[in-house]
């Protein structure tokens, strides 16, 4: 048993845990106790003076997990080299700052399913400063939860992020949208971190087994800063608490940001490639293409012009030959007559 690496208690009620029952299990790399009924676990489940070096995923979805304001950390110390964290579904309201502070080697946290919000007359990042100590968090799942505001303050601490899940919250349309779209495709340099922020709304539907989902905000035309001329279009008004990709209220924002952010609209039909009717670089390029081609045509009439010569001095020469000949001929004719001579020499 203590070579065990997997195991999996999933669906077993399991109110508590007996006091050292992992205690043998030193090469454990996989735990999973989803749905066990658990509602806290300490580190008497683990040997105390054990540590659990190659125990990186810990899944504990669907435990009623009771979070204690005033406990420095959620999980055992023991498990320092945990890298996967699950606790989807845990019915968690809050997570103190320090809840993570013993395990600091996470990567991957999913938090989805749960009741976490903003925190009342507190800044926006307040309700996320359990993320301060993992600075190697890379994927996180917020996704269905209770947030209304969100801001990139709240990762200052994160730099090797690279997934955010933020779908299934109550966002609003305001300007932290806007801040956080600046900071992903901006700074960050991959909007598609955001997860869901290139889903248009129309492809929110079901595919298969599985529900794609857009990044959706609540728009209201009385308190959502938003440029003038995009409340009213032509035959109807807008309506307050309507949806919005984040996508398309960037567009509309009326935020300091959106003065020099640009986001790339989703087109969502057939394009077809249609020549321009005027476009100046191509018809440069269109010249200078044919006068690419005129030193190649160039050569190719000197070399018909030389073919074109050399048959015409073989030509010439041959006609010079044959009355260089015939000359010939009439010389020697007229040489063995006498007549022709003195006839020649009289004339």
């Amino acid at each position: 048993m203590s070579s065990l690496k997997t195991l999996i208690l999933s669906g077993n009620k399991l109110d508590s845990l007996e006091s050292g029952l992992f205690q043998n299990l030193t090469h454990l790399e996989i735990l999973e106790l989803n749905y066990c009924g658990l509602s806290k676990l300490n580190e008497a489940v683990f040997y105390e003076n054990n540590t659990y070096p190659d125990l990186e995923e810990l899944r504990l979805a669907g435990n009623p997990l009771k979070v204690n304001l005033t406990e420095e950390a959620l999980i055992p110390k023991q498990l320092s080299k945990l890298k996967t964290l699950d606790l989807r579904d845990c019915n968690i309201a809050y997570l103190p700052p320090m809840a993570f502070n013993s395990s600091k080697n996470i990567t991957k946290l999913l938090l989805a399913d749960n009741k976490l919000s903003n925190l009342p007359n507190e800044e926006l990042e307040a309700a996320l400063k359990f993320l301060e100590p993992l600075q190697h968090l890379v994927h996180l799942d917020l996704s269905n939860n209770n947030f209304s505001s969100i801001t990139p303050k709240a990762f200052k601490n994160n730099p090797e992020i690279s997934t955010i899940k933020l779908v299934g919250n109550a966002w609003k349309c305001d300007c932290n949208v806007v801040d956080m779209w600046q900071w992903a495709s901006m700074e960050r340099g991959d909007i598609g971190m955001l997860i869901g922020s290139t889903t248009a709304a129309a492809d929110s539907v079901s595919s298969g087994s599985k529900k794609k989902k857009a990044l959706l905000c609540y728009l209201d035309s009385k308190t959502t800063p938003i440029k003038e001329g995009k409340l009213r279009r032509p035959g109807r008004e807008l309506l307050n608490n309507v949806n919005r990709t984040w996508a398309r209220y960037v567009r509309e924002a009326d935020c300091p940001w959106n003065h020099t952010l640009k986001p790339a609209r989703i087109i969502h039909r057939r394009v077809r490639s249609i020549q321009p009717f005027n476009q100046p670089a191509m018809v440069t390029a269109t010249v200078d293409q044919k006068l690419a081609v005129l030193p190649s045509l160039a050569g190719i009439l000197l070399v018909i012009v030389s073919m074109f010569g050399l048959v015409c001095a073989h030509m010439k020469c041959a006609s010079w030959r044959k009355a260089l000949k015939n000359n010939q001929l009439t010389r020697n004719s007229s040489s063995l007559d006498p007549k022709s001579n003195m006839t020649e020499i009289i004339v």
